[in-house]
C-alpha cells in the first residue's frame, strides 16, 4: 500500500539495491571521470529520487566521511564511497533542507509543491526529457541559524543496463540573485533622486512670476534631469535585455519628437555654441518621412 503524501511519492528502494546501483555506476570509468570534471554538484538518482551516485563536488559539499566505513550492513565492494552517508537519501535530505528536519521525506510535503528541484526531477521522469528550474533551499535545523541557497537545477534521463536514472545537477546562483537585487535597488534609488531633481526644476519654472534668468536655468535643469532619467531607464532596459528579463511591447514612434529632443540636448553643449541646428525631412518610398538633425556653422 502506497503511503499518502502531499506531493511526490514517498516509496524508497531498499538499501541493498542502492548499493548495487552505486557499485554498477562506480565501475564505469568514463562516467566517473566525466562527473568529476564537472565543477557543479552532480548526482544520479534512481526512480525513487534517491541518490545512488555522486561526483567529487557533491562529496565536498556534503562532507566526506571515512571511505572505509560500511553503509548500513553493507560495504561497497568495488570502490570506497566518500559520501556513503548520502547514499539512499534524496537531494533535499542530503542538503539538509529544513522541511525534512521534522522527519518528512524530501518531496512529499506541502512546501515541496513549489520546489524547483523536485519538480525538475518529476518532470524529467514523466516526460523523459531534460528540465531546468530554480529553487530556494533553506538548510539547517528549524529554530537555529539557517542558510539560504538559491539554486539552479538541471535534470536529464539516462539509461544504464535498462535502468532509468536521473542525472541531477546543481549550481549555486545566490551571487546572481544578489546582483539582480542590488541592480534593482540602485536603479530604483537613482531614478527617484533624478525624478526629484526634475520635479524641483519644474516647480522652480512655475514660480510666478519667475525671473527670466531663473526660468532659463530651470528649463536647462529640467531638460538635463529628464535626459538623466531617460539614460538611467535605458541602462535598466539594457541590463534586463542582457539577463533575458526584458519584456518588449512594440509601438510606433514619431521621428520628429526624437529629433526635437536631440536638438534640445545638442544646443546645451559647449560645442554647439555659435552653430545653428535644424530638423529636415528625408522622403521615403511611400512611407512616412524620416527626419534627421542638421547642424551648420
Amino acid at each position: 500500500m502506497k503511503k499518502k503524501t502531499q506531493f511526490a511519492p514517498a516509496e524508497r528502494a531498499p538499501q541493498k539495491e542502492i548499493i548495487q546501483l552505486y557499485e554498477k555506476l562506480a565501475a564505469l570509468p568514463l562516467l566517473c571521470d566525466f562527473m568529476n570534471t564537472v565543477p557543479n554538484v552532480m548526482v544520479v538518482l534512481n526512480k525513487c529520487r534517491q541518490i545512488v551516485f555522486g561526483n567529487q563536488a557533491f562529496a565536498e559539499l556534503t562532507g566526506a566521511e571515512d571511505p572505509s566505513a560500511v553503509i548500513g550492513k553493507h560495504r561497497c565492494a568495488l570502490l570506497p564511497c566518500p559520501y556513503r552517508h548520502a547514499l539512499g537519501k534524496r537531494p533535499g535530505e542530503a542538503l539538509r533542507c529544513i522541511h525534512t528536519d521534522t522527519g518528512e521525506d524530501c518531496g512529499t510535503t506541502l512546501f515541496c509543491r513549489s520546489c524547483g528541484a523536485v519538480n525538475a526531477i518529476l518532470n524529467s521522469q514523466i516526460n523523459g526529457r531534460g528540465d531546468i528550474q530554480e529553487c530556494r533551499l533553506i538548510c539547517g535545523t528549524i529554530g537555529r541559524p539557517e542558510t539560504a541557497l538559491d539554486l539552479r537545477v538541471w535534470t536529464r534521463q539516462i539509461e544504464v543496463d535498462s535502468e532509468r536514472l536521473t542525472v541531477f545537477s546543481v549550481m549555486d546562483i545566490s551571487h546572481e540573485k544578489r546582483r539582480k537585487e542590488l541592480e534593482y535597488i540602485f536603479f530604483h534609488d537613482v531614478l527617484n533622486n533624478a525624478s526629484g531633481v526634475c520635479g524641483l526644476a519644474t516647480l522652480l519654472n512655475e514660480t510666478v512670476p519667475p525671473p527670466e534668468k531663473t526660468k532659463e536655468i530651470a528649463g536647462l535643469i529640467t531638460r538635463a534631469s529628464t535626459q538623466l532619467i531617460d539614460e538611467i531607464s535605458l541602462q535598466r532596459l539594457l541590463t534586463a535585455a542582457e539577463s533575458g528579463d526584458l519584456k518588449v511591447y512594440p509601438q510606433e514612434i514619431d521621428t520628429a519628437d526624437i529629433c526635437a529632443k536631440a536638438v534640445q540636448t545638442i544646443e546645451t553643449l559647449p560645442a554647439a555654441k555659435g552653430k545653428k541646428s535644424s530638423i529636415k525631412a528625408l522622403k521615403t518610398f511611400g512611407l512616412s518621412p524620416i527626419r534627421y538633425c542638421s547642424i551648420t556653422s
